[in-house]
């Protein structure tokens, strides 16, 4: 059977064997993942993004609360991933998922890697009351905890985020990425591979 799951069975000894008998096949429950699987039930892989041009996927927003920067897409033969870059100024910049139905028990997690970042951040954070808008900074967001890449000379590897539980937050959410620098401050960011899932 695929999945897994349990069932009823009798278990004896014939000798040195033991033995495992199914009572009936309907007593055979295997409908879970199985470790490794997930349910996915929103992913984004960014393989539609332009290379170097502005970040845009529908339902997507790339909004520039602060400053000049936008998220790009960084397309070549290896990878296809979100990018932002510093210009070292002044940037507050958001890069927020479509409203998403998030079941209960879920997770999420994601991939980041970083360049020659000093002073710059990247977060995450989850709102229930968000509009879609142009405006995120006038609503309510929770930082969710989660490992994200930093390197302040070079370039990092992608470093995966933890599955970060989302049981909290079930029903409708925006997801968003927050960029942020002062005067100054260095640094690219690169996300990919972001999925809300159950195991």
């Amino acid at each position: 059977p695929n999945g897994k799951g349990s069932l009823v069975a009798i278990i004896s000894q014939f000798g040195n064997d033991w033995q495992l008998f199914i009572r009936d096949t309907d007593e055979i429950l295997m409908e879970g993942n199985r470790c490794g699987d997930y349910n996915d039930f929103f992913s984004e892989s960014f393989d539609n993004l332009e290379n170097g041009q502005v970040f845009s996927l529908s339902g997507w927003q790339n909004i520039n609360q602060l400053g000049d920067v936008l998220w790009k897409g960084v397309v070549t033969e290896t990878i296809s991933a979100a990018s932002i870059s510093s210009d070292n100024n002044e940037n507050i910049t958001w890069l927020i998922t479509p409203q998403i139905n998030i079941p209960s028990n879920s997770k999420l997690k994601f991939d980041t890697r970083a360049g020659n970042t000093v002073g710059s951040v990247l977060e995450v954070y989850i709102s229930s009351d968000y509009d879609g808008g142009n405006n995120p900074q006038n609503y309510s967001w929770t930082k969710l905890d989660a490992t994200i890449a930093n390197s302040p000379s070079g370039f990092s590897s992608y470093v995966n985020s933890g599955n970060i539980s989302l049981a909290t937050y079930t029903g409708n959410a925006f997801i968003a990425f927050k960029f942020v620098t002062q005067q100054g401050d260095t640094g690219q960011f690169f996300l990919d591979n972001f999925m809300i899932f159950e195991d």
